[in-house]
């Protein structure tokens, strides 16, 4: 079975990640649409919106761009720890992102 999940560790990984998503869609842009903080933690609410114009590379192989824009829902949750983070969650409709870019049939 492949792993959808991906774990990503360290600063450098994560600018690394984000910079594949910025190929995959160079407009992509975040929407934070609510906010929620309990001791430590922080939870934004986002929608993310963009045009697939370069290739995404995923865990089954690489997708060519569609030329497709998608808004997708998500949740970021952040976990604090002397005023840097220590944990970032970050989960999106990845089902409605692939849909709308004709990946997968809705």
């Amino acid at each position: 079975m492949t792993k959808l999940a991906r774990r990503v560790e360290g600063v450098g990984d994560i600018i690394s990640c984000w910079q594949v998503w910025k190929v995959t869609m160079p407009d992509v842009k975040g929407n934070v649409t609510n906010a929620f903080v309990t001791g430590n933690t922080v939870v934004l609410e986002a929608t993310w919106q963009g045009t697939h114009t370069g290739p995404l590379v995923g865990p089954t192989g690489t997708v060519p761009a569609t030329g497709k824009q998608q808004t997708s829902r998500g949740c970021w949750v952040l976990n604090f720890d002397g005023g840097k983070i220590k944990e970032s969650r970050h989960y999106f409709d990845m089902l409605s992102f692939m849909q709308q870019l004709g990946i997968l049939p809705q």
